[in-house]
């Protein structure tokens, strides 16, 4: 059980920073 909220946590920090990362190229590009 605590393995899998590990996995959650891990998985969902994950998601936030693809999408930080997405934004941010996004407004690098539109800046440009």
């Amino acid at each position: 059980m605590i393995n899998f909220k590990k996995f959650k946590i891990f998985t969902l920090s994950l998601g936030l920073l693809g999408c930080t990362l997405l934004l941010t190229s996004e407004n690098y590009y539109l800046s440009l």
